[in-house]
């Protein structure tokens, strides 16, 4: 399982490698290979598959729980020597399939994928056959876009207690609630949940957003390595050839920097003020820069950062000179720029270099 939250195993399905194989023309197989290790040291427990990807990938990495959605009846023929332990079907397509395909797949575990609005109180009768002929492990939620208030609890309840099997939810991005929605649904009993890495950009659930959240807000146990994730991503910018939003929660480059008085303060008291968790459980770090916004206290913090001895020093006036530079450059200050206006301020000759 990839998480424990409130003492339920809950796991992770992540459908990224067909949406990303979907965008590109062209890849490098091993960033690919090194994506999906990565994603499963992580903590992701099934990586969803369909047949366009195994096209372009070829040979699929070994050590990996996969799930293949079957998109037509041809695909269960050309699947046979996988031996995939999960495969996902979409209702309407189980219901039309030939007897003797159905015996061909029934060794897997069945993931029925059936849309949200064609859940009603007939849809038992409706589908008798489909829940009996196949070895249904699980019901995937699909094309949810909305979240429900009143919780999910007695809708999950009442379809597991139906039908006997576990539920995944798979949210869709269409009114920018997919992240929410997973996690809601998680919390009410859902058994999986359907992400995909930088979901939103495939209209999905962003895996990095619910484990996360589910750990840090809900106390949740990742069953992996969180620290992968700045790793994750520098592989997922080279494989896509893009960088990820610097603002993007959880997985952008400057979610971390900090500039002005108020955050340099009070993450020198307590960073909990301001960060919702420490950078390292994402294998991260914070960075403080120098700029036109800088106060003393972050001024000071840097100097003794860099390992400079602060000697015969006016803040008023390094603080002047560091405000000027910084608009006069529209930017921020670099090290060995404020290192040179500290000199220019107090006459000393130093060498320095940052503390490890």
């Amino acid at each position: 399982m990839a998480i424990i939250v409130n003492g339920k195993k809950k796991m992770i399905i992540d459908r990224s490698i067909p949406e990303i194989v979907r965008k590109l023309s062209k890849f490098e197989r091993e960033d690919i290979f090194k994506f999906m290790q990565l994603l499963t040291a992580f903590g992701v427990d099934i990586i969803e598959i369909d047949m366009k990807s195994i096209s372009k990938i070829n040979i699929l990495p070994k050590n990996i729980s996969y799930a293949y959605r079957v998109e037509h009846e041809k695909d269960v023929t050309l699947i046979k020597d996988y031996n995939f332990r999960y495969l996902i079907i979409k209702c309407d397509l189980a219901k039309n399939m030939k007897n003797d395909l159905i015996a061909n797949i029934n060794n897997s575990k069945i993931i029925l994928e059936i849309n949200i609005e064609k859940i009603n109180d007939n849809f038992l009768n409706e589908n008798y056959e489909v829940l009996n002929n196949f070895n249904i492990v699980c019901i995937r939620i699909n094309n949810v876009k909305k979240c429900n208030f009143n919780s999910w609890s007695k809708f999950i309840k009442k379809i597991k207690n139906e039908f006997s099997v576990l539920i995944d939810f798979c949210p869709q991005n269409g009114y920018f609630a997919a992240t929410a929605i997973a996690i809601e649904s998680c919390l009410d009993g859902a058994d999986f949940i359907t992400t995909a890495f930088y979901g939103e950009k495939y209209g999905f659930a962003a895996l990095e957003e619910v484990m996360l959240a589910l750990k840090v807000i809900r106390n949740g146990e990742v069953i992996g390595n969180s620290k992968l994730l700045c790793e994750i991503k520098m592989v997922y910018e080279k494989l896509i050839n893009q960088e990820v939003f610097p603002m993007k929660p959880v997985l952008g480059a400057d979610i971390f920097k900090y500039e002005s008085g108020i955050h340099v303060d009070g993450i020198e008291k307590n960073a909990k003020t301001y960060e919702p968790y420490n950078p390292c459980e994402i294998g991260s770090k914070r960075q403080m820069f120098i700029g036109k916004h800088s106060g003393k206290k972050a001024v000071i913090t840097r100097l003794k950062q860099l390992n400079v001895k602060l000697i015969d020093i006016d803040v008023d006036d390094l603080l002047k000179k560091i405000r000027s530079k910084s608009i006069k450059l529209r930017r921020n200050i670099f090290d060995d720029e404020l290192i040179k206006l500290y000199k220019s301020s107090t006459g000393n000759h130093i060498e320095w270099r940052e503390k490890i």
